[in-house]
């Protein structure tokens, strides 16, 4: 069986809101996986979400997310290729983008990468 990922939308987490989705969007794309180990969840809240750890700030983080339609193809004997979508979107890519100021070469850094196993979605972000 096929399946894929497919309309995916980038977001950039602009306010508070928008800053507390995107943690719980990222948490989520690494939930599923048993040999995680978890982050603690207040500092990391504290850092991302209420700005308040100033070497993060410093770096103005830019929020990125991308979220897409999970479709499944049917069995390989039936007739046809459509797709079953989910009435969601799902995340399958985030991270933090993050540009210091004091660096002379222009080059960021990407902090928090997830991606869900999905070339497509790591192409997209």
């Amino acid at each position: 069986m096929y399946s894929s990922y497919f309309n995916h939308v980038s977001r950039v987490a602009e306010g508070w809101w928008d800053r507390r989705d995107f943690l719980h969007r990222w948490w989520r794309l690494y939930a599923g996986d048993r040999r995680w180990t978890p982050p603690h969840y207040g500092s990391l809240y504290r850092a991302l979400v209420s700005e308040r750890a100033p070497h993060v700030a410093r770096q103005h983080p830019a929020l990125i997310y991308v979220e897409a339609l999970y479709g499944r193809s049917r069995r390989n004997g039936e007739a046809g290729s459509s797709f079953s979508t989910a009435l969601m979107e799902e995340p399958v890519a985030a991270t933090v983008l993050l540009a210091d100021p004091r660096r002379r070469d222009d080059t960021a850094t990407l902090g928090l990468l997830a991606t869900a196993n999905d070339e497509e979605s790591l192409d997209r972000l």
